[in-house]
């Protein structure tokens, strides 16, 4: 082990500054300034995390909720007029199937998610000439756009660290 000055070291006081071990080397490093850049639980990375798992949650209790009211009520598809059919996939199918795609692929499912949804708005509208009331159908797609979040995130922190 090297030999380091007890009082100082670099101008600073040794109890500022830490011996870290890296690949057998002894270094000095300020652990407040250079340590941070590499630290994988960065304050970023860790609002990144909750978000992300946040979404996951959320993606579990809507798809449990979805498949409750669909099984509750006993769906049978065969009852639908075409209009409700092309609903259905949409809102909740569509919605559904991107958050199950998004824990694997974030922008992917989000963007399924998402898509879905306002094309569920879109033929509602055109359909019947009305948008659909209430906050239900919003609060369900919203983790879908907790996704598309966190993939936007994510390509942000990667284009400025370069990889």
């Amino acid at each position: 082990m090297a030999a380091v000055d007890r009082r100082f070291a670099g101008g600073r006081p040794i109890s500022y500054l830490r011996l870290v071990t890296r690949n057998r080397k002894w270094m000095c490093a300020d652990t407040r300034r250079k340590k941070n850049m590499n630290n994988p639980m960065t304050s970023q990375s860790v609002s990144l995390r909750a978000l992300r798992w946040s979404a996951r949650v959320l993606s579990i209790l809507v798809v449990g909720v979805v498949l409750l009211v669909a099984f509750g009520e006993g769906l049978n598809l065969s009852h639908f007029s075409a209009r409700e059919l092309v609903l259905f996939l949409f809102f909740p199918f569509g919605v559904c199937l991107g958050m199950a795609l998004a824990w694997r692929w974030e922008g992917l499912g989000g963007g399924i998610t998402v898509g879905s949804f306002a094309a569920f708005y879109l033929v509602q509208r055109f359909t019947s000439s009305s948008f659909p009331k209430g906050f239900a159908f919003v609060a369900l797609a919203a983790p879908g756009f907790l996704f598309l979040l966190c993939w936007l995130w994510t390509r942000s922190t990667t284009k400025q660290h370069g990889f």
